[in-house]
């Protein structure tokens, strides 16, 4: 389960939470709205429960993001919105 991502609008840094029931191959991933990769921020296997990751924004441009969350047999995307 991804959580809707705080604050949103959000400046300059992003707070992402996602629960898993079980261990599982992730990639939590941002996105333009080009459909271009912005960042990744987590690849890998990851142990069940709730987790937590920060999106720091320094140099990138205001806009619309998609946090996009991938498992093995699921994808999961939330819109926010990046304002300088």
């Amino acid at each position: 389960k991804l959580e809707n991502p705080y604050p949103n609008p959000f400046n300059p840094e992003l707070n992402i939470n996602f629960s898993i029931k079980k261990r599982n191959n992730v990639k939590l991933e941002i996105f333009n709205l080009k459909g271009e990769l912005v960042t990744e921020l987590f690849k890998g296997f990851i142990d069940s429960g709730s987790h937590d990751f920060n999106w720091r924004t320094e140099n990138i441009p205001s806009g619309i993001y998609f946090v996009q969350l991938n498992g093995i047999n699921e994808s999961i995307s939330k819109k926010v919105v990046l304002l300088k």
